[in-house]
């Protein structure tokens, strides 16, 4: 049993590394997986999941997400709804992020204690750099999860993806990435309308992405237009 248990542990600890330099193929992490799965589930020093760190890691370990993921689902990693551990909250560290104004109205902040909880997936649309290379990782990622039927279109409004990747420009392409995918001219305006929240002027926002921002809460115009694409393409 202890000799168990430190397998357990082993395993859990390498899946917290795959941010290091020598990452693992897929398929050899796939191998150590199945052959241990209770590894998915054990946490770091700050109670996160193995998920998470690969979300954390950076470029070298986000391509491992999804496979994370598929996995979890496959052991019900978060329990039958967790989606493999996607929709798992964790504390977020606010200097990780642009100040947002999800963040702050969000359901998932307890105002008490000062700390706001993300999803994986909300964490793949904000984690912002300021370079579009970054930007496209996390959008690879995003697309990926979306190939495995992981990441939904419901996601987006419930969620609040649109609004958390519009805060920045750093964001651009996941930004237009879940918009286009979101909402199509042929819809119902009021769909889109019933996910958007204006935003407020005490943001410190990009100032190209907040006049697209506003355009969708305050030109009915908008709606009529042929290309959607066009009308809130980031210049």
């Amino acid at each position: 049993q202890g000799a168990l248990v430190h397998v357990v542990q082993c395993t859990g600890s390498f899946l917290h590394g795959l941010g290091n330099p020598h990452k693992p193929k897929p398929e050899t992490l796939l191998e150590m997986i199945t052959a241990v799965p209770s590894s998915l589930i054990v946490t770091n020093d700050d109670g996160k999941l193995p998920i998470y760190s690969a979300l954390w890691g950076g470029t070298n370990s986000l391509q491992y997400v999804p496979l994370l993921a598929r996995e979890g689902v496959e052991y019900e990693v978060g329990g039958e709804n967790g989606r493999g551990g996607l929709l798992v909250d964790t504390i977020i560290n606010p200097a990780d992020f642009v100040k947002s104004s999800c963040c702050e109205s969000s359901n998932n902040t307890d105002s008490k204690n000062n700390t706001t909880t993300f999803n994986v997936l909300q964490c793949l649309t904000t984690l912002q750099n300021e370079t579009m290379e970054f930007d496209q990782v996390y959008l690879d990622t995003l697309t990926k999860l979306r190939q495995l039927n992981l990441f939904q279109k419901e996601d987006i409004s419930n969620f609040q993806l649109l609004q958390l990747a519009c805060q920045h420009s750093g964001s651009q392409l996941r930004f237009e990435y879940l918009f286009d995918w979101f909402w199509h001219p042929s819809d119902d305006w009021s769909l889109l309308w019933s996910s958007w929240s204006p935003v407020d002027d005490s943001f410190s926002l990009d100032n190209s992405i907040r006049r697209k921002s506003m355009s969708l809460s305050s030109s009915e115009s908008f709606y009529n237009k042929t290309s959607v694409r066009k009308s809130i393409s980031i210049s």
